[in-house]
């Protein structure tokens, strides 16, 4: 069963943005999470609104929801469950109606849908507000969008009005994405870790510049005449 529909990535219009920290040196940190609606429409499209159900049962104060999918004469049934939130940590929104939802997207993960929002970067914004101001999502649906296409490959990045959302990773000449000097230092410290084999076979995928080759063949190298040598010791 190849669910495409499902799993393909996440497209900006479907991304809300939760503030998951206070603003702190003038900088709140957000995070990307999709809602419910995402996940009927998703469901629609891949088995048709006729090919899916969804049921919630409660026990105490733990709600569990089941998805059920009908494709190709197949029939799959998945679930998970959350923790009912008290009424009294936040009386502005119904709790029970949260954790529907949030049920709901933990077991739509399982047939594939939003697994790519895991592998975001950690994604700051430059405000003292503390809500999202409307020229960062602006700038957040750039970011989105460089995701998706797969030219944007940083662990951290911190949105400011003035900047602009770059790529970093750069196409060269030769279709290869360019080795930063963060992704060297990576490198370096997965040879030294003794994954050098790793290393020496990502090298080729890299358009890398001359002095930054020549340093990891160089450690390579020793590295594996180190353990060349304690194997022979060993012997």
């Amino acid at each position: 069963m190849t669910l495409t529909k499902l799993s393909n990535p996440i497209q900006p219009s479907e991304i809300e943005w939760r503030v998951i920290t206070k603003p702190k040196e003038g900088k709140i940190t957000v995070a990307p999470y999709i809602d419910s609606r995402c996940v009927m429409r998703r469901l629609d499209e891949e088995f048709g609104p006729l090919g899916w159900s969804s049921s919630i049962s409660i026990t105490n104060d733990y709600l569990v929801a089941e998805i059920k999918v009908h494709h190709d004469g197949l029939s799959v049934t998945k679930q998970d469950g959350v923790k009912i939130a008290s009424s009294g940590e936040n009386d502005n929104i119904d709790p029970i109606k949260t954790a529907v939802s949030d049920a709901l997207k933990r077991v739509a993960v399982q047939f594939g849908l939003s697994r790519d929002l895991y592998e975001y970067p950690i994604i700051q914004v430059q405000t003292s507000d503390k809500y999202l101001p409307y020229w960062a999502k602006q700038k957040l649906g750039e970011l989105v969008k460089a995701i998706v296409k797969g030219e944007f490959k940083k662990d951290f990045i911190l949105i400011s009005q003035d900047a602009p959302v770059t790529s970093s990773v750069k196409p060269t000449t030769n279709g290869k994405p360019e080795l930063d000097g963060l992704k060297f230092a990576k490198m370096l410290a997965a040879v030294n870790e003794g994954k050098w084999r790793d290393v020496e076979q990502a090298i080729p995928r890299y358009s890398i510049p001359p002095e930054f080759e020549k340093a990891l063949r160089a450690q390579i190298d020793a590295v594996r005449s180190g353990q060349a040598l304690e194997e022979t010791e060993a012997n």
